[in-house]
């Protein structure tokens, strides 16, 4: 198998929007960063999920004085990062996470003197056991947890038999989960083995079955995606048309209109080239999604509720990537739609959340690690009066300073070449702008790096706070890229109204800001009427980021 374990990314628009592979993409990709946990070892970090809030889980390699460095279950979060893990802790992930912020994971317990993976929910960063099927030794590891009134969770646990099957843990009070035990396609076969992926707000569940027959008729176990409807019998999708009838299927994801993604290794196909990624909804079948040019593998992995879908690509040359598809024959390589701030980043994409927004880590140009979420933003158009951050000394034109601290242009302490914006508090210094916002929901993007281990930054718009930022203790050494979506109507398409940045704290705290952008978010309708908006973006340029025009 020649593509990463790792979840990756592409996606696809379920319509064919557009016609032929040379078209320009429709839109681009921003990363926005987060902070690491403090204790973060290596700055080693992975988000497994994301949700609509832009929040993410998975875990972080952590450093315990006097204990092994071990991966901690993470929660994290635009400001900061929660370490769901109690100190002395075995090692701990977390694999899911809903709007709720409630999580799913992992940890490792000693059962009978031998370690396991049992499953945990988090819920208020208290880590309570999952209980695993009936017969089961305990191991068990939960994928995805529903958007709904009960935060129903879906995986595998093992049974008696030492083989997996699926699992269903039902919420039936705040801090409480019954379990049921999901069986299998071969019920008839105590040693079959299966395992659930995702779960939808219908409480619709997908994933992986061994199968009693193959699609001749013959006898034997084989591995396909099944589809079990809430409520309902557990489905057997099968395979593509034309795959070898002792290929493996696996579904990974199905979004709450019922289309289920995943992928199959076809065995009629030579390494490299044998992973296939497939789509379903009762009302299409089963249907192939092809790779991007230059690629001859790929699987799907997730998908949105507004039919967008991501997966991982690999080619005979063993080149692995991330891909996105804009619909039909519309498919590109992913580090193709980075902007061009994000020029030499590798980056890595792990889930995708219904403002196609995508958790991601990798590393920058620099090589420093990263962990955060790439949101896509339209090309660039102007929407500030004048001014850039071009010059060290006094502000630019068009950029006003108040309050009893400084506000300068100085040079980047990381490049000296570049020049960023300097606040130094005497409680509080504003810096602002007149701008225009756009009509639709947009993002608020910047690059910000905090000189002092105090204080805290305010974004605002026409007087209201739309992110708050508070320094890390201790530091870190690095820019992080910031990012806020603004959605209210009473902030969009506003004419001369101020974008501020306010930051307090204690006297001599320093913050400095740099890229500051007002970019339209890409919206995508349901599948019924899937169309790409409008869009446009606000620029303050500077020597060290500059944006594709």
């Amino acid at each position: 198998m020649s593509i990463r374990i790792s979840r990756g990314l592409w996606a696809l628009l379920c319509i064919a929007l557009f016609a032929g592979s040379s078209l320009a993409a429709p839109y681009q990709y921003h990363v926005v960063t987060y902070p690491l946990h403090p204790n973060t070892k290596n700055n080693i970090a992975l988000p497994l999920d994301i949700n609509n809030r832009r929040n993410l889980a998975g875990y972080s390699r952590i450093f315990e004085s006097g204990v092994a460095n071990t991966n901690h279950a993470t929660w994290f979060q635009h400001t900061h990062a929660t370490d769901m893990t109690p100190l002395q802790q075995k090692a701990t992930s977390a694999y899911a996470i809903n709007d709720d912020d409630v999580l799913a994971g992992t940890r490792t317990r000693n059962i009978f003197g031998t370690d396991r993976v049992v499953p945990v929910v988090y819920v208020n960063t208290n880590s309570l056991d999952l209980t695993p099927i009936a017969g089961s030794d305990g191991w068990g590891i939960p994928y995805a947890v529903r958007n709904h009134s009960s935060a129903d969770i879906v995986g595998e646990t093992t049974t008696a038999n030492d083989v997996y099957h699926a699992t269903l843990w039902t919420q039936i009070g705040a801090t409480t989960w019954s379990v049921s035990d999901l069986g299998t396609l071969a019920d008839n076969d105590a040693f079959a083995s299966s395992g659930a992926k995702d779960i939808n707000k219908h409480g619709d569940i997908v994933g992986w079955s061994h199968s009693a027959l193959t699609s001749t008729g013959t006898s034997g176990l084989n591995t396909h995606p099944f589809y079990k409807p809430a409520g309902g019998a557990m489905m057997d999708l099968n395979l593509l048309p034309g795959a070898h009838d002792a290929s493996s299927g696996y579904a990974e994801a199905v979004n709450d209109g019922g289309l289920v993604v995943g992928w199959l290794d076809d065995l009629d196909r030579p390494s490299n080239a044998d992973d296939r990624a497939w789509a379903w909804s009762a009302s299409t079948g089963m249907y192939e999604i092809a790779p991007p040019p230059g690629y001859s593998e790929c699987r799907a992995t997730d998908v949105s509720n507004n039919g967008v879908v991501i997966g991982q690509i690999g080619n005979l040359s063993y080149d692995t990537g991330y891909m996105v598809s804009f619909g039909v024959g519309q498919t590109y390589n992913f580090d193709d739609l980075l902007t061009d701030a994000f020029a030499g980043w590798d980056v890595n994409l792990f889930a995708i959340n219904d403002r196609m927004q995508i958790a991601c880590n990798g590393r920058d140009a620099s090589g420093n690690r990263f962990v955060g979420y790439a949101a896509p933003v339209a090309g660039v158009q102007n929407f500030v009066s004048q001014g850039t951050f071009g010059a060290p000394g006094a502000l630019p034109a068009g950029w006003t300073a108040t309050g009893p601290g400084s506000a300068s242009v100085v040079a980047d302490p990381t490049d000296p070449a570049n020049h960023v914006l300097s606040m130094i508090t005497g409680s509080p210094i504003i810096v602002s702008q007149a701008v225009d916002t756009p009509a639709g929901p947009f993002m608020v993007q910047f690059d910000y790096l905090f000189a002092s281990a105090t204080g805290t930054l305010d974004v605002l718009i026409d007087g209201v706070v739309v992110d708050t930022l508070d320094a890390p203790d201790p530091l870190q050494a690095g820019w992080l890229n910031g990012g806020v979506v603004i959605e209210d109507p009473l902030l969009l398409g506003l004419s001369g109204v101020e974008l501020a940045f306010a930051f307090d704290g204690v006297t001599g705290s320093q913050v400095l800001v740099d890229n500051i952008e007002l970019r339209s978010l890409v919206l995508v309708p349901e599948p019924a009427s899937l169309a790409l908006l409008g869009l446009g973006a606000f620029l303050v340029n500077s020597r060290r980021r500059s944006l594709r025009a």
